[in-house]
């Protein structure tokens, strides 16, 4: 019986022998090791999960050879997604993804902080309020303020206001007693000085963006009456064969809250050539609104640019809340009989701009509307009533 057993264990051996050395044994084995291992070194696959399953597992091994036993937590390709999509729809800033609030950072140059400390120091004085729009909205800090909070704030703003113009009263005043004294052939020793001087100091103008202020002889143009907004600042590059050259772009809007605007891009080596560019185009691109004080928007207004769109609507009360670089042009630009809403994927200034402009131009007072219909405007009623007639006005 043994050697049965003996004789049956040698045949299984040569069997097997044989087996492993014919090519359909090693065809097998060559497609169970490329089930189970992969070319790349270190990246193993779950032969069970289908080769373009999304959410297929990753087993990376510890690149450190005395923890080869150790393995990483695997991560599958859906988590790799989720991460991804974080940093595209996470908004860091209300309106903006993670990924635009990087690239928005890295445009900002401390350079226009530096040339906007400079030129608010010296031209302060020479325009009726200077606004840096610049930055990111802050729509949700807005929103997160009491009724308390912004009546304080407004009545805090009113009162800067107010002290501003009792400042310029007394200006005003003195120089009219200047006029007077120099009419009755007299001279203030406060105004002793040489009418040489004088003439010579004002004959040749100052140095810098501020030079462009100074009224030439037959101009109308006053700075004072406006109030200047910065909307957009950032730096552009233009790439040929043989160099890279940097220039800085500057957005201008301007309003004298009457109807009177104006807006302006420029461009140049530093951020007071790109004023300068864009300061000259702004004294060309001046638009009259035809506006009535007793109704400043009778009717519905809409544009769009690009992607921007924006809707303007006559309203007894204004509702400026919402977004606040409409706020301010629209107070700026004279419209306080409205309410408005904007629709937009991303923050373009440019497009905000040529849509508010597009939007507000062709408005109309009550007189041309009651001529052109050939009837008397008699009385004004708002047919969407959104607020009571109680309600207090933001600039009683």
């Amino acid at each position: 019986m043994f050697k049965y057993l003996h004789r049956s264990t040698l045949l299984l051996q040569q069997q097997s022998s044989s087996f492993l050395n014919s090519p359909a044994a090693q065809t097998q084995f060559m497609r169970m090791s490329a089930q189970y291992f992969s070319i790349t070194p270190g990246v193993f696959h779950d032969p069970t999960q289908n080769k373009y399953q999304e959410n297929r597992m990753l087993f990376f091994s510890d690149p450190t050879p005395e923890k080869k036993h150790q393995a990483v937590k695997p991560r599958t390709i859906k988590d790799i997604k989720k991460i991804q999509s974080f940093v595209k729809e996470y908004r860091s800033v209300p309106g903006k993804s993670l990924n635009e609030s990087i690239k928005s950072m890295a445009k900002r140059d401390e350079g226009f902080n530096e040339f906007l400390k400079n030129f608010k120091a010296k031209n302060e004085q020479g325009w009726s309020n200077i606004i840096d729009l610049t930055q990111e909205e802050q729509e949700a800090r807005l929103l997160e303020k009491s009724p308390d909070y912004r009546k304080n704030e407004m009545i805090m703003m009113e009162e800067f206001r107010r002290r501003k113009n009792l400042q310029r009263y007394y200006e005003l005043m003195k120089e009219k007693h200047k006029l007077r004294m120099k009419a009755r052939g007299k001279k203030h020793k406060y105004y002793d000085m040489d009418d040489l001087a004088v003439e010579a100091g004002t004959q040749y103008p100052q140095a810098g963006p501020e030079r462009f202020f100074t009224p030439t002889k037959e101009e109308t143009f006053n700075p004072n009456e406006f109030t200047l907004m910065f909307m957009d600042s950032d730096s552009v590059t233009n790439v040929t064969a043989l160099n890279r050259t940097n220039h800085r772009r500057i957005l201008l809007f301007i309003g004298n809250s009457n109807g009177l605007i104006s807006y302006g891009m420029g461009k140049g080596v530093d951020y007071e050539l790109a004023f300068e560019d864009a300061y000259k185009t702004l004294k060309k691109n001046l638009i009259i609104l035809d506006m009535c004080q007793l109704n400043t928007s009778p009717e519905p207004m809409f544009a769009r640019h690009n992607d921007y769109q924006i809707r303007i609507f006559p309203q007894e009360t204004p509702n400026y809340w919402g977004h606040p670089v409409i706020w301010h042009m629209l107070m700026n630009t004279g419209f306080f009989h409205c309410r408005f809403a904007v629709k937009s994927r991303k923050r373009d200034p440019y497009s905000l701009v040529y849509a508010f402009v597009k939007a507000v131009s062709p408005n109309k007072s009550l007189t041309t509307i009651a001529q052109t219909r050939s009837m008397k405007s008699h009385q004004v009623s708002f047919g969407n009533t959104t607020t009571r007639k109680s309600g207090q006005h933001a600039f009683k």
